[in-house]
């Protein structure tokens, strides 16, 4: 079961038997069953006692990789339909950004160490239920 919010404020609950994945964008269809939705009542009137039946599509995909040297203490970002989307490489320099609607994206890499330069990667393409994979980034020493 899942809470929603209207974008004017309002809210209901959806209900649904299948698992919310943390990560993911879902797109869901919404089949309205009108004729068990409403309901003859014992006096001769009718009323609405909705029927919704939800059924979700994965529509987003990942880009993952790795970035070197770890001690560059990478912040990896970009932009999803005008939302920034980041995170930071692990110790181990594996970094993953998910929840990407289809699309071609800049990988923009910051190294938090000042030591190290940045980098922008261009044309990582994201397919839904896919993990782009973009490899080992070496960022190198400012000279």
């Amino acid at each position: 079961m899942t809470k929603v919010k209207n974008s004017d404020g309002g809210g209901g609950i959806l209900i649904h038997i299948f698992i919310i994945e943390e990560g993911k964008l879902y797109e869901l269809y919404l089949d309205f069953d009108v004729e068990r939705s409403t309901v003859l009542t014992g006096n001769g009137q009718y009323r609405m006692s909705p029927v919704v039946r939800c059924q979700p599509k994965v529509v987003s995909g990942e880009i993952a990789g790795t970035v070197q040297p770890t001690e560059a203490n990478a912040k990896i970002w970009t932009v999803a339909r005008s939302a920034t989307v980041s995170t930071v490489a692990r110790s181990n320099g594996f970094c993953k950004l998910m929840a990407l609607p289809e699309g071609t994206y800049t990988v923009h890499i910051e190294a938090t160490n000042t030591t190290y330069v940045g980098d922008d990667l261009r044309g990582g393409v994201v397919t839904r239920r896919q993990t782009a994979n973009i490899g080992t980034i070496t960022l190198q020493r400012r000279s």
